[in-house]
C-alpha cells in the first residue's frame, strides 16, 4: 500500500496496461513474490498472535505486510509494515501500526485501486499480482506487488498480506535488449541476401525483409511455419524433402549448403547459393538454425556467358566465386556485430552493430596494430595481445573461434562491455585463407541478468529450508550438492557426510540395490523419478518416504540438474494397513455369507424337488393304473400337471445355476471356440431335431475364458437361436471386425423397446404354446460374459432375426 504515493502526496497509479508490466520481465519475478507470500502467508496462519512472528516478518529481505480492509472498503488499515518497507520508502519504524491509508494521506482513489485488488484476490482465491510506476526524489522506479488474503479477523474484517519488490533494473534490461534486438532487425532488413532463423524444431521465427519483398508475401505469411513449408519452397515435394534432411543434419551441428531454385512473385523460380547452419550460444550448445541464402543469378548468367568465351567466363566465375564465400561466412556470423580483415590483417569493413559496440574504431591496417583495440580474457582479466584477438587465430592459424567470452573496452568513452566472439578464417579454392570474419555480441545484460537469477536461487534454498519435506538438488549426472536443513535435521547428518552419493548411508541396506539402479535408469533417460522406500532418521529408526525428482532442462533439453523431495509417509501408511484389515473383514464376512446362501439354495432346491416329484409321479400312476377308465378331462389334467411339475423342475435347475454363476473363482484359459460351438450346436439340435435348421461355425475361433462357463452362454444363445429359426433356417457363429462374438439366427426378431429386457430373468416375449422354456437362459448368458468382465448386447427388428454379440476382456 505504502508503494503507491511518494513524501509530497503523488499517486503512483497507472493504466491496466502499465499495471501488467512486461511479460517477460513478469514470469521470473512473478514466482519469486508468489512463492515469497505464499511462505509469508502460511508463517503468518501458523504464528499468528505469537511472539515470532515479528521476528520472522522483520527477517525477510522483501517488502511485506499486513492489512485489513474496511467492511464498506472506503479505507485500508495498516496492521504491519516490515522494517524492509519502512527503508525503502524512507518511514519511521512502526509508524504505520493501526493507521489507516487516508491518515497516512493516500488519496481516495489511489486506496480504492488497491482495495480492488485485495478484493480480486479474495473473490478467487488466489494470489493477485501487478506493477506500477512509483515516483521518488531520485527519478521513477517500478515495483513489482503480489497480494493474497489471510482471513477474516474475529470481529469479521479481511486480513490481507502483501509482498513488494523492486524490478526497476530488471525492467530496463529487458528494455535494453529488445532494443538491441530491434536494431538487429533493421540491419537484416536492409541486407540484400536472404537471412533467417529457426528454432531447432523448425519452425521460421525471423526473415529478413529482402526474401520476403521478393516473394510478395509478408511476414505473417511464413513466420511460425516449418520452413520447409513456406511459400519459397512448397511448389516442390522433392525441393522440399531435401531442406528437411539439410535441417536434420545442421541439428547436429552440420554446415549444409547447396544451390537451388526457390519461388519468387508471379510464380518465377530464382536460383539461390542456400546455406544452413547452427547457431550455438557461449557454452557451445546448439539453440538455433541460421539459414541464409544469396542470389545466384549473376553466377549463373557467368555460367551461360562461358559458352561464349572460356576466357572471360572463368574470371568472372572466380570473382563470383570469391565474393560468395566471404559474403557466405559474414553470414554466417550474422546478426551480430561483424569485422572482415583481409590476408595482411587490415580491417576492410565493418558494420553498423559492430560501431555501435565499440565505438568509432581507428584504421588498422595489420595485425600488430590490433594492439590499439583494448580486451581482457574473462576469469585471468589479462589483456589481449595482438596475435590473441580471434580474428588474428583466424588469419594465423585458421583456427575457427566459437563462444569465446572476452571484456572491452569502448572506443573514446573506456566503457567496459563483455562481447562473445565468434571468428572464422575465409579461404579461396585453394584452401588459402584470404580474409577473416569475426562477430560480436554484447551479453553484458545477459549475465546480470543470470547473476540476478544466483541471487533468486539463493532466495529459493532459503525458502526450501522451512517446508516439511526433506529436499535436495543434484547436478546433471546425479552429484547432490544441496540439501535442505529439514534433511540435517531428520537424518542427523552433516553436508559433509552426504556430499555427492553419501545419502546411500541413510538407506535401508534391503533396498537400496533397487533404488540406485531406478535412480541410474533416471540419470541414463531422463525420466522423473518415483519411489517410495524408508530413511533412517537420527534416532536410528527407520520411516516409509515417498520420493519424487524431477529434471530441470535447459532450451535443448538437456538435464542440468535434479531437484528432489522425500515426503514422510508413516501416518499415510497407518491409515492404509487399517482400511486393508477393515477390507479382509468384510471379504471374510462375504465369504461367509455366500457359503450360508449356498447351503441355503441347496436345502430350497433339495426341498423344492421332493413336492414336484410325488406331483410327476402321482399323475404317471394314475393314469397307468387307470388306464383306459380314466376320463379324458382327466387324463388331460393329470398331463398338464405333470408338466407343470417337470417345468418348475427345469425352472430349479436354471435359477440354480444362475445363483452359482455369482460365485467362484474364473479359470481362464485357451479355448477353442469353433469345437465348442460345434459341440453346442449338436447338443441343441438334439434338444429341437423338429426345427430341421442348420448351424454354420466359423473356423479359427477362439478365446481366452472359462471353458466351462463359455460353454453354458454358448448353449443357451445356440439352442435360443435354433429355437427361434423357421424350418429350414441358418444360425451362424462367428467373430466380426471389431472382435466382437456373435451367434445370428433368421427368426422372428425382436422389436428395439424389447431388446434389453430379454436379458433380464423372467422375462419372455412369448408364451410356451409358441416357444417353450423358462425365461432364464439369456440371463445366465449375461451373468456369464459380465463374470469375463466383457459385454453382451443385442441386435435385432421384428420378423429380421436377431444377432447376439458378446466380448471375452
Amino acid at each position: 500500500m505504502l508503494g503507491t504515493y511518494d513524501s509530497s502526496g503523488r499517486s503512483g497509479l497507472e493504466t491496466k496496461g502499465q499495471e501488467r508490466g512486461d511479460e517477460s520481465l513478469g514470469q521470473a519475478t512473478r514466482e519469486e513474490l508468489e512463492r515469497s507470500l505464499a511462505e509469508a502467508n502460511r508463517r503468518i496462519r501458523e504464528l499468528e498472535g505469537q511472539a515470532p512472528l515479528r521476528s520472522l516478518l522483520d527477517s525477510m529481505p522483501l517488502m511485506t505486510g499486513v492489512v485489513e480492509l474496511r467492511p464498506d472498503d472506503s479505507d485500508i488499515l495498516h496492521v504491519y509494515d516490515s522494517p524492509a518497507t519502512e527503508r525503502f520508502f524512507g518511514i519511521a519504524p512502526g509508524s504505520t501500526a493501526g493507521k489507516t491509508a487516508s491518515a497516512l494521506g493516500v488519496a481516495p482513489e489511489v486506496i480504492a485501486h488497491w482495495v480492488s485488488h485485495y478484493r480480486q484476490s479474495e473473490r478467487e482465491g488466489r494470489l493477485v499480482r501487478f506493477e506500477y510506476p512509483h515516483p521518488r526524489d531520485d527519478g521513477e522506479v517500478w515495483l513489482a506487488t503480489v497480494v493474497a488474503p489471510i482471513g477474516p479477523t474475529e470481529s469479521g474484517t479481511m486480513r490481507f498480506s502483501y509482498v513488494t519488490e523492486d524490478v526497476t533494473e530488471r525492467r530496463q534490461a529487458v528494455r535494453a535488449l529488445r532494443e538491441s534486438e530491434l536494431f538487429v532487425r533493421r540491419v537484416l532488413d536492409n541486407l540484400f541476401a536472404f537471412v533467417g532463423v529457426m528454432d531447432l524444431d523448425g519452425t521460421l521465427l525471423e526473415a529478413n525483409r529482402a526474401p520476403l519483398e521478393a516473394a510478395g508475401i509478408s511476414a505473417q505469411d511464413v513466420l511460425g511455419k516449418k520452413f520447409w513449408d513456406c511459400f519459397w519452397w512448397s511448389y516442390s515435394p522433392e525441393v522440399q524433402e531435401q531442406l528437411r534432411e539439410a535441417y536434420l543434419r545442421a541439428r547436429q551441428g552440420e554446415v549444409v549448403r547447396y544451390d537451388v531454385p526457390v519461388r519468387i512473385a508471379n510464380e518465377a523460380l530464382l536460383w539461390i547459393d542456400f546455406q544452413l547452419a547452427p547457431l550455438r550460444d557461449s557454452y557451445g550448445r546448439i539453440t538455433h538454425l541460421i539459414p541464409s541464402a544469396m542470389d545466384l543469378t549473376a553466377r549463373r548468367a557467368a555460367e551461360e556467358a562461358l559458352r561464349e568465351s572460356e576466357v572471360q567466363a572463368n574470371a568472372a566465375a572466380e570473382a563470383a566465386e570469391g565474393e560468395r564465400r566471404l559474403l557466405s561466412a559474414i553470414l554466417d556470423a550474422l546478426p551480430v556485430g561483424v569485422i572482415i580483415a583481409d590476408a595482411d590483417g587490415r580491417i576492410v569493413r565493418d558494420n553498423a552493430a559492430n560501431r555501435e559496440l565499440w565505438g568509432v574504431p581507428p584504421d588498422t591496417t595489420n595485425l600488430e596494430e590490433y594492439g590499439e583495440w583494448v580486451g581482457y580474457f574473462h576469469g585471468t582479466g589479462q589483456r589481449i595481445k595482438p596475435h590473441e584477438w580471434g580474428l588474428a587465430r583466424a588469419l594465423l592459424h585458421g583456427e575457427t573461434v566459437r563462444g569465446e567470452l572476452i571484456q572491452n573496452e569502448r572506443f573514446a568513452t573506456g566503457e567496459r562491455r563483455f562481447f562473445i566472439n565468434n571468428a572464422a578464417p575465409v579461404r579461396d579454392a585453394s584452401g588459402k585463407i584470404v580474409a577473416a570474419v569475426v562477430a560480436e555480441q554484447d551479453v553484458t545484460e545477459r549475465l546480470e541478468l543470470e547473476r540476478s537469477l544466483g541471487e533468486t536461487e539463493e532466495r529459493f534454498r532459503a525458502l526450501a529450508d522451512n517446508i516439511d519435506q526433506l529436499a535436495w538438488m543434484a547436478d546433471g549426472n546425479g552429484w547432490i550438492f544441496w540439501y535442505n536443513r529439514r534433511w540435517f535435521e531428520y537424518t542427523g547428518t552433516t553436508p559433509q557426510d552426504m556430499e555427492g552419493w553419501g545419502w546411500q548411508s541413510v538407506h535401508d541396506p534391503a533396498t537400496l540395490p533397487q533404488v540406485v539402479e531406478r535412480w541410474q535408469v533416471s540419470l541414463a533417460t531422463g525420466e522423473p523419478f518415483d519411489m517410495e522406500f524408508p530413511l533412517k532418521g537420527a534416532d536410528g529408526r527407520f520411516r516409509p518416504f515417498l520420493t519424487r525428482v524431477r529434471p530441470i532442462k535447459d532450451e535443448g533439453g538437456k538435464v542440468v540438474r535434479w531437484f528432489g523431495t522425500n515426503t514422510d509417509v508413516t501416518e499415510q501408511k497407518e491409515i492404509e494397513a487399517e482400511l486393508e484389515r477393515r477390507v479382509a473383514e468384510r471379504t471374510a464376512r462375504l465369504v461367509e455369507i455366500n457359503a450360508q446362501l449356498e447351503t441355503f439354495t441347496y436345502h430350497v432346491s433339495h426341498d423344492l424337488r421332493g413336492p414336484l416329484r410325488a406331483i410327476v409321479g402321482t399323475s404317471r400312476m394314475l393314469q397307468e393304473d387307470l388306464g383306459e377308465g380314466l376320463p379324458s378331462d382327466a387324463k388331460v389334467l393329470l398331463n398338464r400337471q405333470a408338466d407343470a411339475a417337470n417345468k418348475m423342475s427345469l425352472l430349479i435347475d436354471d435359477l440354480l445355476r444362475l445363483s452359482r454363476l455369482s460365485r467362484g473363482e474364473i479359470d481362464r484359459s485357451e479355448v477353442d471356440l469353433t469345437q465348442l460351438a460345434r459341440e453346442m450346436a449338436a447338443e441343441a439340435l438334439s434338444q429341437h431335431p423338429e426345427t430341421m435348421v442348420s448351424v454354420e461355425v466359423d473356423d479359427g475361433l477362439s478365446a481366452q475364458a472359462d471353458p466351462r462357463l463359455l460353454r453354458l452362454a454358448l448353449l443357451n444363445l445356440i439352442e435360443n437361436a435354433v429355437k427361434y429359426s423357421p424350418a429350414g433356417g441358418t444360425v451362424r457363429v462367428g467373430q466380426g471386425d471389431s472382435g466382437a462374438y456373435f451367434v445370428s439366427d433368421e427368426g422372428i426378431g425382436i422389436a428395439p423397446e424389447h431388446l434389453e429386457r430379454v436379458f433380464e430373468p423372467f422375462e419372455r416375449l412369448h408364451g410356451d404354446k409358441e416357444f417353450a422354456g423358462t425365461g432364464i437362459g439369456l440371463a445366465n448368458v449375461r451373468q456369464v460374459i459380465e463374470r469375463h468382465g466383457g459385454r453382451v448386447w443385442a441386435e435385432s427388428r421384428a420378423g429380421g432375426g436377431s444377432t447376439f454379440w458378446f466380448t471375452l476382456c
